[in-house]
């Protein structure tokens, strides 16, 4: 018994001697790795980084830089030397109507730019010829007179050119319905097809 005893006091007395006591390892700092990439190169992204988060598993940033399509506003070349002052064609009063918020939007084409606010009633948008800068037909229209139901705001103008079509959406005044309006050519005043999509 004298034997367990003081066999278990010398190793108490070895374990709390050594309990405090750690090895320092130096400094860690993260690093960025790169992986390489597979030979199906279509379905891959070009650029893997992970990034160590120190919780057992690793942070996997997915680099989906757009690099195949072009920009279409970008004009590049490369030789052309590229210059970052733009001269001002001209200056145009946007339509608004003192709501708050006015919520603008605008799309732009070869000729025209079309900018829609919200107006009492639903949206309006007025059009804007690009070479001259004067405005197109009325000084405002209201999207009710493209057809639909009355609308109650929060325009969209977009436009879309490989097809050479105008959109404009705005959400209706009842019915919890988005009202979408599609140019049938593209000029910007000529008939348009309304649709209507229920929302839930």
């Amino acid at each position: 018994m004298l034997k367990i005893l003081v066999s278990l006091l010398t190793l108490c007395s070895f374990v709390l001697s050594h309990a405090q006591q750690s090895e320092f390892m130096g400094n860690v700092t993260p690093t960025t790795s790169q992986l390489v990439g597979t030979n199906n190169s279509k379905d891959q992204p070009k650029t893997h980084i992970i990034k160590p988060n120190f919780k057992g598993r690793e942070l996997i940033e997915v680099d989906n830089s757009n690099t195949h399509l072009p920009d279409w506003a970008w004009q590049q070349h490369e030789l052309a030397e590229k210059n970052a002052v733009a001269t001002k064609l001209w200056d145009v009063q946007g339509i608004g109507s003192n709501l708050s918020p006015p919520d603008p939007s605008g799309e732009a084409d070869s000729l025209y730019y079309i900018q829609a606010t919200n107006s009492s009633g639903g949206s309006s948008y007025r059009i804007i010829n690009k070479l001259t800068g004067a405005t197109v037909g009325s000084s405002s229209y209201s999207m009710q007179t493209l057809g639909g139901p009355t609308g109650a705001g929060d325009p969209i103008v977009l436009y879309y050119k490989p097809a050479k079509k105008w959109f404009l959406t705005e959400f209706s005044s009842s019915g919890n319905k988005l009202l979408l309006h599609v140019s049938q050519t593209s000029n910007p005043q000529g008939a348009y097809w309304t649709y209507q999509f229920t929302c839930t």
